[in-house]
């Protein structure tokens, strides 16, 4: 048996990790052989300290986001060609992925967090990793910490991320344009419903329940037009919330696991009002759903915003505040010239994927 090791990053539910177990459940099914273990290197390294760093990473974002956002793109989205040294990084962190790697013996590493993956290329600059290493990117860009050199294998999300690669020297052989990998379970476009009433609308923050959902739902005024179907994540309080307004058309729900449970969901889904998640995005384009961005984290979020508006696969209401959140939902939905455009483009870009790849790439490099 050949042993996967998959190594997202903080042990708080993340896309890194929705990503790493959408990476185990394919092989799972097409490549049994291939046994998966997942390794979480700052839990391995710094122990209980870890949970301390998870919530002053998350007090940060949310009540600094501004200075977040200008640190990120000043250490990690600098646009460099050539690749940095962050050695403050190897210092504290080579060494306990050395063990790891030591301890799990795996015949492959797939990396689904830029900080593993800066570990790797550096041991195998060094020569001292020689199996194959692959970076699965979460996002819809590559940071400056992803190493790159000494990567044998890149799954991008677009063919935007591959050329972006082949321009630092990465053999096209190399890179697989799979998306950003999405549970098996998460299916291809369902047939569209046509017009409802009400209209099914997914308001999404994340596996934390993160974002301005109640102030939007408050905003939205919900008048039996649009049935508000709210995904609180880990959010007890923003559940709990939602819940007492006992209202026929606001449906608060807790964190969905099941990857099937996610998928039926969405095929009653008409729309999706959602922060730019890497993850959920990548769903909301599978399943062929518009996407409206109502809310951005700072750093990768923005990025991710940046991006889709540049393929025009979602539409950014930064104004969602100043009121008409149903009625502009209403002309949305009703416009078919425009969804018909809309759903064009999430199209093309599910024809550039090579989904069904991604399992066959990894069993040719370990056999």
């Amino acid at each position: 048996m050949k042993k996967a090791l998959l190594m997202p990053l903080l042990s708080m539910p993340s896309g890194h990790h929705q990503v790493a177990d959408a990476l185990a459940a394919y092989f799972q099914r097409e490549a049994p052989t291939i046994v998966c273990e997942k390794a979480e290197l700052l839990s391995y390294a710094l122990g209980k300290l870890e949970s301390i760093v998870c919530f002053f990473y998350t007090a940060w974002i949310h009540r600094f986001p501004r200075t977040y956002s200008r640190l990120y793109r000043y250490a990690a989205y600098r646009h460099k060609q050539a690749s940095p040294r962050f050695r403050s990084y190897e210092l504290f962190f080579l060494k306990p992925m050395q063990r790891i790697l030591s301890e799990q013996k795996p015949d492959i590493v797939l990396c689904t967090h830029c900080l593993p993956s800066y570990l790797a290329s550096r041991l195998k600059r060094k020569g001292l990793l020689s199996i194959p290493v692959v970076n699965v990117y979460t996002d819809f860009f590559v940071n400056d910490v992803w190493g790159i050199e000494g990567i044998d294998l890149h799954f991008v999300p677009d063919q935007h991320i591959k050329h972006m690669l082949l321009e630092r020297g990465v053999s096209e052989r190399q890179i697989v344009v799979t998306g950003i990998p999405v549970h098996p379970h998460i299916t291809d476009k369902a047939e569209s419903r046509g017009a409802s009433a009400p209209l099914n609308v997914l308001v999404c923050g994340g596996s934390l329940g993160a974002g301005f959902m109640k102030r939007l739902i408050q905003q939205a005024s919900p008048g039996g037009n649009v049935r508000y179907i709210v995904l609180c994540g880990k959010n007890r309080r923003l559940y709990e919330e939602l819940a007492a307004l006992r209202s026929d058309f606001v449906i608060p729900l807790p964190y969905i696991s099941s990857r099937e449970e996610m998928n039926r969901l969405y095929d009653h889904i008409d729309l999706v009002l959602t922060k730019p998640g890497g993850v959920t995005v990548s769903e909301c384009l599978i399943k062929g759903i518009p996407i409206i961005v109502y809310h951005a984290l700072p750093g990768q979020e923005e990025i991710n915003l940046q991006h889709l508006l540049r393929l025009g696969l979602a539409v950014h209401w930064h104004d969602w505040a100043e009121g008409h959140v149903e009625e502009r939902i209403h002309a949305l939905c009703s416009s078919g010239s425009e969804l018909a455009q809309w759903r064009a483009r999430m199209t093309r870009y599910r024809q550039q994927l090579a989904r069904h790849e991604l399992s066959d790439a990894i069993r040719r490099m370990i056999r």
